[in-house]
């Protein structure tokens, strides 16, 4: 696997990549399955069954919102593994290009799409996703699946979705957003666990997020609350969590388990405690870019 990095990353991105590269086996073990790869929290509905099949139908709604189909070139903006990249190549036909700063993941990523036979379809690149050094104007999509919660700013990442999109150029992200300011020491506690967990600067409230796209120039901007479709993701990884919790203890204080590992863990807990104390919600945003 070709770990080896090819851009030089900031401090920030540096702590990215190293929250996914020791928390790797965590994921891969508890989370996904080597059909979906997903990293992303599952869309419940009344089709849904199994967390595996939560992850896909995932993939499948936000494609079905920005009607993803052969032809389509699409950049996956923080393309995980490359679960959703590999997807939209075999499941919807497009083209895509993943873009991620770790250079584990792009590792991995590379690996479970040549596996696939997709090579020629998906194309995974260790790039900054505000910074990505590709063509103006060389996607009809960009997809962000709760990746844009890691910008220090995203309004440069939402500049770059732009620069890069076609004129009529579709941009779909599912993401989440503080929804209230912590109101006590207890709750400002937990939120910046979590934050600090996870890798997340402050998070901006629906409406801040909603005037950074339309200022940005997209227009045609739409938000739909999904939170009530992640609450079982949310539930499971937070009794996993909990579960583990004793034992994840024991093993961070004989020095087997690293502090990256162990905050994983407890964060996954303070943002289950967060959701329910009313302090954060998930969107799906899709919008456009004008013609001309």
């Amino acid at each position: 696997m070709d770990t080896v990095a090819e851009i030089e990353l900031d401090d920030h991105q540096q702590a990215i990549a190293r929250y996914y590269r020791e928390c790797w086996l965590d994921y891969r073990f508890f989370w996904i399955n080597r059909k979906n790869l997903g990293m992303h929290f599952g869309y419940w509905d009344e089709t849904t069954r199994t967390h595996a099949q939560s992850l896909l139908r995932t993939n499948e709604v936000m494609a079905e919102a920005v009607s993803i189909g052969p032809g389509d070139r699409v950049l996956d903006a923080g393309c995980g593994v490359g679960g959703s990249s590999i997807w939209l190549a075999s499941e919807r036909g497009a083209t895509v290009v993943g873009v991620n700063v770790s250079p584990e993941q792009v590792g991995h990523a590379r690996k479970f799409v040549h596996r696939r036979g997709l090579d020629d379809r998906v194309t995974i690149l260790q790039r900054d996703y505000k910074n990505t050094g590709l063509p103006d104007e060389s996607f009809d999509v960009v997809w962000a699946c709760e990746s844009i919660a890691h910008s220090p700013d995203q309004r440069d990442t939402l500049a770059e979705a732009y620069r890069l999109l076609k004129p009529g150029g579709r941009l779909v992200v599912r993401d989440i957003y503080l929804k209230r300011p912590p109101a006590n020491e207890e709750e400002q506690r937990m939120v910046d666990l979590w934050c600090a967990a996870w890798v997340m600067p402050p998070l901006p409230t629906t409406e801040q997020f909603l005037a950074f796209v339309s200022r940005t120039g997209f227009t045609e901007v739409h938000m739909q609350d999904v939170t009530a479709t992640g609450v079982r993701s949310g539930r499971r990884l937070y009794w996993m969590s909990l579960a583990a919790l004793p034992g994840a203890t024991v093993l961070h204080r004989l020095g087997i388990r690293t502090d990256v590992q162990h905050t994983n863990v407890t964060g996954s807990i303070a943002a289950w405690r967060g959701y329910k104390r009313g302090l954060w919600e998930a969107a799906h945003t899709t919008a456009r870019k004008p013609e001309s």
